[in-house]
Parts: structure tokens; sequence; C-alpha cells
């Protein structure tokens, strides 16, 4: 549940600023990110014995242009892929690409 807190960490350590949970703070300006946790697959064996998670998350670019949010997604993608580790006390054991898409929304590309 606490994945988040190693993700900020990861992007944090690569000097990656302006990273949230579920909501930048108002009045942030652009770029920015968010991430999300949704989803959470507990790995559990006969002993009832919860030893490890396969979390799914977001990571969401906002930006004021096409290119700026492409590059920086590109660099948060490099950074994160195949991250392996203990960050802010959560032991990572890989992290991968599954899926990416884009948007417009309200004057931001996302």
């Amino acid at each position: 549940l606490q994945i988040g807190k190693a993700i900020y960490t990861i992007l944090a350590k690569n000097n990656i600023s302006k990273v949230f949970p579920l909501v930048a703070d108002e009045g942030t300006t652009f770029p920015f990110i968010v991430y999300k946790r949704s989803g959470l697959e507990p790995a559990n064996t006969k002993d009832v014995y919860n030893f490890s998670e396969l979390a799914t998350l977001d990571i969401i670019v906002a930006a004021n242009t096409y290119e700026e949010s492409i590059t920086i997604a590109e660099k948060v993608k490099d950074i994160l892929e195949h991250s392996r580790g203990t960050y802010a006390g959560i032991t990572i054991e890989e992290i991968t690409l599954d899926d990416a898409d884009e948007d417009y929304l309200e004057d931001t590309f996302i």
C-alpha cells in the first residue's frame, strides 16, 4: 500500500521535482507529476503469509506542451523501469512498464 513512498523517493533521488500523490498542490505550475495506485495483488501462500505484492501505479505527467510531456515521460520511464532495491523502507523487486497513453485535458498535455 505504501509503494508511492518508494516511487517518490526514486524520482526525487533522480532530480525529478514536483511529484505528488493523487493530485498536485493548488497553484503548482507545469510541468508536474502525479502518481496513484490503481491496483494491488497480494501474493499469498498456503500459510496465508503475504510475502509480496504486485502493485499497479499510474504515473501522470502534466505539461504545457506535448513535447515537454513526452520528454518528461520518457525520463521518468527510464528512471523507474527495472528499478530494484529498497527505497523509503519499501523493497522493490522490479518495476516494469505495462502500458502508456496520452491525453489533452483543460489546456494540459497528459
